[in-house]
């Protein structure tokens, strides 16, 4: 039965590219990508499996990095290429403006795009392949005439050499042909007269720029030509004989020593002369005679034959001693300030207006203002609180009590700040044993079985201990190991226990030392006596000086209602300023206290305000349970934050902003020189000037602006 089954074979043509499409689509929502390209500064996100799939050099990138989601790419400089070279693995597509292919080719081969360095090589080939490929023939019927009269052979490759020539064009293969049998007529002439060299007068460069391209051929296809140097073609044109380089150094790697041009022939109507011709005559030499020719034939093989080498050496020694004379004018010539007067106005007084702006700055802002002449030290600071007060509380939760300063300041003492008690929860008598949870949607049960033996939930108050008891007559809880009764901090009173704190005080003792001027200072100046601090009150208008403040002032200073804060809490700053100018005519150092609100006090997302803790008072009964008075406390704590930084005339701070700061004096000239050059009538009188070049062979000295003065008036 399997033997007769048919297979089903489907192909989706088009799945591919729209599983990229997708793929495309899910990359632009940045869905699922796993890898970030990062080339330079460029980020690149997208899918490994694509990447790896279109850049062989990716691919090993991820094996390499597996657990990577990015990779850097620091070697390509073009930065974006690389971004569409990556992103065309998606597409399937690239387009880029055609100056641009070398960048793609470089960039491509870099990420190992196999298939986008194959497409950029063939279109690099169409514009690179020349118009017409170069076809060396020799005339056969020529060396078959010379054989017959029998030259040596020698001879014979001298005329060899000189039948060679390059046919860039099949429509001038007649021309060429009528050319080499009116030259065989010639050679015969000169055969009678014992004249066995063959001369061959080469083409003007005019003619060969006049050819018009093969039909065929695009006009935009690179065209490489070659072409001998400028002196070499000028003399040729004259004696009327070829290089005698044999064939073969056409196809030769080494350099030779004739001047390779590449055009690109975009309109050959427009066709401008190439660099390098033009020394080449407008029209070709006039017709010489056998003998002419045999003479400045028989001329150039006399002369002695001067190396490549030799000339370049020439030229770079005479390449060197240019640039020594350049180096020595950059090192040894002398540049001076030169002064032109110009009465005007309106030149005038930008340049005074911007002076005494720079002026201002530096007497103003950095003398006066930064006191930039000061060296400066930072205070170090030390601090102790001393809090007073005494309260009464009677209300109907707990029975009369007073309250003193053991009560309400906990702990008596820390680093720069106190905490004043003035609300509480009190949970009384509470002992260890097991009692029902507070009713809560994850306490509230049915049997036994909604709960969890050993059960503890960091937000609840006990263990479980897989019971269900009665909460109420009407709702259960699983019952839990725990100091029971449990507290009920629900029950917070609307109105502060403690609101009699408002009246408490604080004694703020703060030292101070700048360690670099070896001074000291402290709040408490030396006209303060005891008697004086048993009765004053820190008040800024009537006794600055005084260090004892009280409590509900500064919450009034902070802009803050004492009563209001007292119910939940908060956190209250104390800022003393110690920034004080030490220098002999300055006034004395005094503290700044200001007083403002810590916390975050937001009216609109006021959660968990104020600031609380609790803590605990143990004793034991008479028959020896431990027992406990659990105390969730509200209250206010403040921190006493010192700060300052003092300042002393120093030379060293003075001399550096100083040179800083009329450093700005050197803009003040190119200032007016920019509007004298830019908004004046007369700027080009101005510029032309401004600079004048004196050379070094001068006897007298110029007579530019000698006892002449430009300018306006206006």
């Amino acid at each position: 039965m399997a033997q007769n089954q048919v297979i089903l074979q489907f192909r989706f043509a088009t799945f591919g590219d729209s599983m990229l499409r997708k793929m495309n689509l899910l990359r632009h929502q940045k869905r699922f990508c796993d890898v970030t390209v990062r080339i330079n500064q460029l980020e690149v996100p997208g899918h490994k499996v694509v990447f790896a799939a279109g850049s062989s050099f990716l691919r090993d990138q991820f094996i390499l990095q597996q657990d990577s989601r990015e990779v850097q790419i620091s070697m390509i400089q073009e930065a974006e290429v690389g971004r569409q070279l990556l992103l065309s693995c998606y597409t399937g597509q690239l387009e880029f403006p055609e100056l641009e292919l070398v960048h793609y080719l470089t960039v491509a081969s870099f990420l190992q795009m196999g298939h986008i360095v194959e497409q950029c090589t063939q279109a690099l080939n169409k514009f690179i392949k020349p118009q017409a490929p170069q076809q060396l023939e020799v005339d056969v019927e020529m060396r078959r005439e010379n054989r017959e009269e029998g030259l040596s052979s020698q001879a014979l490759k001298e005329q060899e050499r000189s039948q060679v020539r390059t046919v860039h064009q099949e429509e001038e293969e007649e021309e060429e042909e009528e050319q080499v049998e009116e030259h065989n007529s010639s050679d015969d002439d000169d055969d009678d007269d014992d004249d066995d060299d063959v001369i061959i007068q080469p083409k003007s460069p005019l003619q060969m720029l006049d050819r018009r391209p093969r039909q065929g051929v695009v006009e935009s296809d690179i065209t490489i030509v070659k072409v001998e140097s400028v002196s070499d073609v000028a003399e040729n044109s004259i004696t009327g004989h070829f290089p005698t380089s044999p064939p073969a150094a056409l196809h030769s790697p080494e350099p030779q020593h004739s001047l390779i041009n590449s055009t690109v022939d975009s309109r050959s109507s427009e066709m401008a002369v190439p660099p390098g011709m033009a020394g080449y005559p407008l029209s070709p030499p006039p017709p010489s005679s056998p003998a002419e020719k045999h003479i400045g034939f028989q001329r150039n093989y006399d002369k002695p034959l001067q190396c490549p080498s030799t000339v370049e050496t020439g030229a770079a020694m005479s390449g060197s001693k240019g640039c020594c004379q350049r180096c020595l004018h950059y090192v040894f010539d002398y540049e001076t300030a030169k002064t032109l007067v110009i009465p005007s106005i309106g030149v005038g007084f930008v340049f005074r207006f911007t002076q005494f702006l720079v002026v201002l700055y530096v007497v103003g802002y950095v003398c006066v203002m930064s006191k930039g002449y000061q060296d400066t030290d930072s205070v170090i600071s030390t601090l102790t609180t001393k809090v007073k007060g005494l309260a009464f509380t009677n209300v109907s939760d707990m029975e009369p009590r007073f309250w003193d300063v053991a009560d309400f300041v906990m702990p008596p003492q820390s680093d720069h700040s106190f905490f004043v008690l003035t609300n509480m929860v009190i949970t009384p008598n509470q002992i260890q044993s097991h009692c029902p949870e507070l009713p809560n949607p994850s306490t509230i049960c049915k049997d036994d079985c909604d709960c969890t033996v050993g059960y503890a939930d960091p937000r609840r108050n006990g263990i479980q201990t897989g019971l269900c008891e009665n909460y109420s007559t009407t709702v259960r809880t699983c019952d839990v190991l725990s100091w029971c009764p449990l507290e009920i901090d629900t029950k917070l009173p609307e109105r502060a226990l403690l609101a009699a704190a408002e009246n408490f005080t604080v004694l703020i003792k703060n030292s101070v030392t700048y360690p670099k001027f070896n001074v000291h200072k402290k709040n408490i100046f030396q006209h303060i006596n005891s008697s004086y601090l048993k009765r004053c009150e820190f008040n800024r208008a009537t006794d600055p000086d005084c260090p004892i403040f009280r409590l509900k002032n500064i919450a009034t200073e902070a802009g803050e209602d004492f009563q209001d804060m007292a119910v939940k809490g908060g956190v209250l700053g104390i800022v003393i300023d110690w920034s004080c100018d030490l220098d002999l005519w300055s006034g004395p150092c005094n503290p700044k206290y200001t007083f403002r609100r810590l916390d975050n006090k937001n009216p609109v997302n006021n959660v968990a305000p104020g600031f609380n803790f609790r803590f605990a008072k143990y004793y034991k009964t008479p028959d020896g349970k431990e027992t406990r008075t659990l105390i969730k406390a509200f209250g206010i704590r403040f921190d006493v934050i010192v700060h300052g930084t003092a300042g002393r005339f120093g030379i060293v701070p003075t001399i550096v902003n100083l040179g800083a700061a009329l450093s700005f004096l050197s803009l003040v000239p190119i200032v007016a020189d920019w509007f004298m050059l830019t908004c004046t009538r007369k700027s080009d009188i101005y510029s032309k000037h401004k600079v004048t070049y004196l050379s070094e062979d001068a006897e007298n000295e110029p007579t530019v602006l000698q006892g002449t003065t430009y300018g306006t008036t206006d």
